[in-house]
């Protein structure tokens, strides 16, 4: 599927009815939240209505910072789909023994295709960071313990709160 956000975290949200799903990139192992607006109707079938769509996770700290100097000159730039540009650097805390601080995301600066998971309806949702909650990240951090997540694990932790 084609990931097409219309807001940015930093918009902060809100959507009175539609839907968050439980996403993977395609090709990679980063897992993400997408909540879009919309209606079920009577056969329990999701129909967005394209007016709110966002897609967010949390990726290491080196990570972030080469994104944002990616997106300064190239804002088309897809961190998983030109991995000629970065170097080993640029993944770490996508290695195993490396913990380093975490930074939220917008998706589509990742990406453009993902795999819906899972989903389940929401109602009076509001974009809320958890960056008090998760302050590391390392990759095998599939549970938050002692601050310590990654894509999974906040992912798992935002799906189940909402």
């Amino acid at each position: 599927m084609d990931l097409v956000c219309t807001h940015n975290i930093q918009d902060k949200p809100k959507i009175k009815q539609g839907r968050m799903s439980y996403c993977r990139i395609a090709g990679s192992w980063h897992w993400f939240i997408l909540v879009e607006s919309g209606k079920y109707d009577k056969c329990n079938n999701f129909c967005p209505d394209g007016k709110t769509n966002v897609a967010f996770s949390y990726v290491p700290q080196r990570t972030n910072e080469y994104i944002k100097e990616k997106y300064k000159c190239k804002p088309n730039f897809r961190f998983f789909e030109q991995p000629e540009d970065s170097d080993l650097s640029t993944l770490s805390g996508y290695i195993f023994f490396y913990f380093t601080k975490s930074y939220l995301l917008d998706t589509w600066k990742l990406t453009d295709k993902y795999t819906i998971v899972k989903s389940k309806p929401v109602y009076c949702w509001t974009f809320h960071s958890y960056s008090h909650l998760f302050t590391r990240y390392n990759i095998f951090s599939f549970f938050p313990y002692f601050g310590i997540t990654d894509c999974i694990g906040y992912s798992n932790y935002q799906y189940e709160a909402a």
